[in-house]
């Protein structure tokens, strides 16, 4: 995704909203894999891991986080 894409979208919501993000930059990965990759290949690489990606799963464990994390408030 683009950072212009996330921009946009943030831009409708209010700016004391909180949300849960997560990003990986390029120098997140590998960087013997990474250095020597040009810009339009990292672009493509980006929409391939998006398309590819289940986010479901990463949804299930923030919310069990989200769960313990109330449990613990309320004790």
């Amino acid at each position: 995704m683009k950072v212009s894409d996330i921009i946009k979208t943030l831009e409708a919501y209010d700016p004391n909203d909180s949300v849960v993000i997560a990003w990986w930059e390029r120098e997140a990965f590998d960087p013997d894999l990474v250095s020597n990759l040009s810009l339009e290949d990292w672009a493509a690489a980006c929409k391939y891991m998006e398309f590819l990606i289940d986010w479901s799963y990463a949804h299930e464990v923030l919310d069990d986080i989200f769960k313990v994390f109330l449990k613990e408030k309320h004790k």
